[in-house]
């Protein structure tokens, strides 16, 4: 599986991210309970504009978070985030990355046009 994961890497590196979708997915067919290929998974999709299907791996991830250590747990806010801003659905974004910043120790934002120029970056 590690090969998998390996591949996908540099699949993003070369810029086809529709190659390290194929290779993350055969990776979380063979470890269903490793979390990180699910996430890498999303950022892949992101990366191929394919957010309904990154959308549906972060919220996967979720569903176990509490095994899930806070900076992992933050990346998945934040790219949740991500993706309910590209939707226009912006309290949704605002939510996630402002539990995104708990969960990375920061201030929460209080205006949405900051929290907007974050998600643009």
């Amino acid at each position: 599986t590690s090969t998998y994961g390996w591949r996908a890497s540099l699949e993003m590196k070369a810029g086809s991210a529709e190659n390290a979708i194929r290779s993350l997915t055969l990776a979380h067919q063979m470890a269903p309970d490793a979390e990180d290929f699910l996430l890498k998974r999303a950022h892949a999709y992101y990366a191929a504009k394919r957010y309904s299907e990154s959308l549906d791996d972060l919220n996967q991830l979720l569903t176990f978070k509490e095994r899930l250590f806070p900076t992992y747990l933050a990346a998945v806010y934040y790219w949740r985030a991500k993706i309910y801003y590209r939707f226009g659905m912006m309290t949704e974004a605002l939510a996630d990355l402002n539990e995104d910043m708990r969960l990375s120790g920061k201030d929460a934002f209080t205006n949405i046009l900051d929290c907007i120029k974050m998600l643009k970056q």
